[in-house]
């Protein structure tokens, strides 16, 4: 994952990789991708820096909440798989997936339009 070339794409990239069916082809999925690459390039270059944004962001419930309001398509077990892949500390999967959960409040009110949707319009 180079989240720098996929910060970069454009509405024509996502149109164009909507329609290769070696992956997923949901226009607003491909868009949160590239959104989302441009928030982890926004948070820092280096690993190191990335991986300080994480731990600034408190335990692991306090870190889920921040980064589904910060980051697009990532829900509860998205964040903890995310969290677990990246060596951070979360309690057993048993433990979280048992405890209630609240959606964040997203941070903009008026999603987007796809560019597929734009394109026709």
């Amino acid at each position: 994952f180079e989240p720098e070339r996929v910060a970069r794409m454009s509405a024509r990239d996502v149109d164009r990789l909507a329609g290769d069916s070696r992956v997923i082809r949901n226009v607003p999925k491909i868009e949160a991708t590239v959104l989302n690459a441009k928030e982890v390039v926004a948070i820092g270059k280096t690993p190191d820096r990335f991986r300080a944004y994480l731990r600034s962001l408190g335990p692991p419930t306090e870190a889920t909440a921040a980064l589904r309001k910060r980051f697009r398509y990532l829900g509860d077990h998205g964040t903890y798989y995310f969290l677990w892949s990246v060596g951070e500390k979360v309690p057993p999967w048993d433990e979280w997936s048992s405890r209630p959960s609240k959606p964040p409040a997203r941070t903009t009110a008026n999603p987007r339009k796809s560019s597929a949707k734009r394109a026709r319009a």
